[in-house]
């Protein structure tokens, strides 16, 4: 991999995290459209941007996908299925969440085009999809210190819905299939049992780690949470050399995400910051 590609990588990471703050920000404009607009019309737009953005996909697809045996139709279809029961996640009373759908499909394709650089395959479903997840869990994150939101476990419900109906259906439609990158070799037992046991310790620390936060609103964020998420940040830390190619890749850009979790309770204590 060249310094320049390298570089692009970065750059574009760095555009998802700029994504996700804009998502954050959008809650003027949110705000300015539901005065303006009738409420019958702002609980049918955010469904009908993701039916038109879907139906826009559909297009694009039968007309630039020449080879029709690159699209799992199936595939695709069941992403767009999960990505329409995301619809029903957000709280009726502000069904203006539900723009989050749209939203994070967007964000699970630009995070799956990064990626497809270094990863290909199931790898990149994957990973994709969970670092998509953990995008969505800063996205609320930052809601809890911006004045006018709130941290809220079911809009990253929504998120990480979206996240995986996203890839699924990004996965099924073959986008960003390079047959220049080679993928990764099936790895060893001991590989595999590793990065499995990273990625469950990951997943329970993150629940450990956001779950308390609900009764900490309004006040000063303790450490004890951290504690969990800094054990998954440890052991990827001494073990990723026993980890090799597309898992190794994946897992170092999972870790990096996690790791900037470590900041939100030390800014908060720190600063004095409310956290909503």
């Amino acid at each position: 991999m060249q310094k320049a590609s390298l570089f692009s990588q970065i750059c574009l990471y760095c555009l998802c995290g700029l994504l996700v703050v804009v998502f954050v920000n959008l809650y003027s404009f949110w705000a300015v459209v539901n005065k303006l607009l009738p409420g019958v019309v702002i609980k049918v737009l955010p469904v009908a941007a993701v039916v038109l953005f879907f139906l826009a996909v559909l297009l694009y697809l039968s007309r630039v996908k020449t080879d029709k045996s690159e699209v799992n139709w199936v595939i695709f279809g069941i992403g767009g299925a999960v990505c329409v029961l995301a619809l029903l996640v957000p709280d009726s009373q502000f069904p203006v969440k539900r723009i989050h759908v749209l939203e994070y499909m967007i964000l699970v394709c630009l995070v799956r085009y990064v990626m497809s650089w270094r990863i290909q395959g199931r790898s990149l479903l994957l990973f994709s999809v969970l670092v998509t997840i953990l995008f969505g869990i800063h996205d609320e994150l930052l809601q809890g210190l911006h004045p006018l939101r709130t941290y809220g476990l079911r809009d990253m419900v929504v998120n990480s819905v979206t996240a995986v109906g996203g890839g699924v259906m990004w996965y099924g439609a073959g986008l960003f299939v390079r047959p220049g990158i080679v993928c990764h070799k099936r790895g060893h037992r001991n590989e595999n049992v590793l990065v499995a046991a990273y990625l469950l310790w990951l997943c329970l620390s993150v629940l450990a780690f956001l779950v308390p936060l609900t009764a900490y609103r309004q006040e000063i964020i303790p450490y004890w949470p951290l504690i969990p998420l800094s054990g998954a940040i440890v052991l990827w830390s001494i073990s990723y050399q026993k980890v090799g190619g597309q898992l190794s890749y994946g897992c170092l850009v999972v870790n990096c995400l996690i790791s900037l979790y470590l900041v939100y309770p030390v800014v908060i204590n720190v600063s004095s910051c409310i956290f909503h």
